[in-house]
């Protein structure tokens, strides 16, 4: 499995009773293709502290890994609700995701591509926020 050094844009904006929450970073990270099925790896720096993520970008679903300071595996499906566990240090919070919308385009032979996702985030006690991620990636200059 060949791993290609790539440069990530990360942009997640959270919409929440009329407030907009906007999220943006850049990273660098690993693309590769493991049983025909395209993986973008990458760490971010929250204020828990490092996360390494995996994004599994099958054709029906979309799987992100997270990993270190949290912990959760959360999955997408066009029209689906999914459940999740996330895990902090300060504790664990079941999630329930309803995705409204995933665009997967991916050129294997380039490592480079776009995920964007859709989705409303359902948390305990009546917590419902719309989500909306997409993580832009090519290969890194070298």
């Amino acid at each position: 499995m060949t791993q290609t050094p790539v440069s990530l844009y990360i942009l997640s904006k959270i919409r929440n009773e009329g407030e907009t929450e906007t999220i943006e970073f850049r990273s660098s990270g690993s693309f590769y293709i493991k049983d025909s099925v395209p993986y973008l790896s990458y760490t971010e720096e929250q204020e828990y502290g490092s996360i390494q993520t995996i994004v599994k970008m099958k054709p029906e679903e979309t799987i992100v890994f997270r990993s270190g300071a949290v912990s959760m595996k959360q999955r997408f499906m066009k029209d689906t609700e999914t459940l999740t566990h996330y895990k902090t240090p300060l504790g664990t919070l079941q999630m329930s995701t309803y995705t409204s919308r995933i665009t997967q385009i991916v050129h294997p032979e380039y490592a480079e591509g776009k995920l964007e996702i859709e989705y409303e985030l359902h948390m305990g006690e009546g917590q419902s926020h719309l989500h909306s991620l997409m993580i832009d990636f090519k290969e890194a200059v070298k």
